[in-house]
């Protein structure tokens, strides 16, 4: 498997290369802010919405800086729970071999780890643990409904409409 590395959003930003499509991160901005809470008050992450200015086809970023610590087994089940809840056990189901891709390239997380997960111009999908390449989603059928695990849309001045409780 090739591996490839790039800085997140630091001086020098890159492009990478997925599939025939490519997210050049140097186009994007920070669009929102949000801190994930579990019941309102205890702060799992903080989140941030990157976009580029093209509105017909926009690459989006949504960024995770974990507050505290959690195992590859917890990222990986909470993923499917709430990819199951969100787009329905059906769904859940047709991804499943997406869903097992991603729970066998998440790593533990502890406080100050970042994850990023980006959707290209052309739905395809990278997930990048700080900052380097952990898997990749050529599917924008997956890739659109895993950006909705913390975004389930953008609103009319495409800001997020973030999938988690805030605090």
């Amino acid at each position: 498997m090739r591996r490839h590395t790039i800085p997140l959003l630091v001086a020098g930003m890159a492009a990478v290369s997925i599939a025939s499509a490519s997210i050049d991160q140097n186009a994007l901005t920070v669009s929102a802010q949000a801190r994930a809470c579990y019941l309102g008050i205890l702060a799992l992450y903080d989140a941030q919405y990157l976009r580029d200015a093209d509105s017909t086809a926009p690459t989006r970023c949504v960024q995770l800086d974990y507050r505290r610590a959690f195992s590859a087994d917890e990222l990986a089940e909470a993923t499917r729970e709430i990819f199951a809840e969100r787009h329905g056990g059906d769904v859940a189901q047709r991804f499943a071999t997406e869903l097992t891709q991603v729970g066998h390239a998440y790593r533990a997380v502890e406080p100050g780890d970042r994850y990023t997960f980006c959707v290209g111009p052309r739905g395809n999908g990278v997930l990048l643990h700080n900052g380097d390449v952990s898997t990749q989603f050529p599917s924008a059928g997956f890739s659109e409904r895993f950006m909705q695990i913390w975004v389930l849309s953008e609103d009319a001045q495409r800001q997020p409409r973030w999938a988690f409780t805030q605090c």
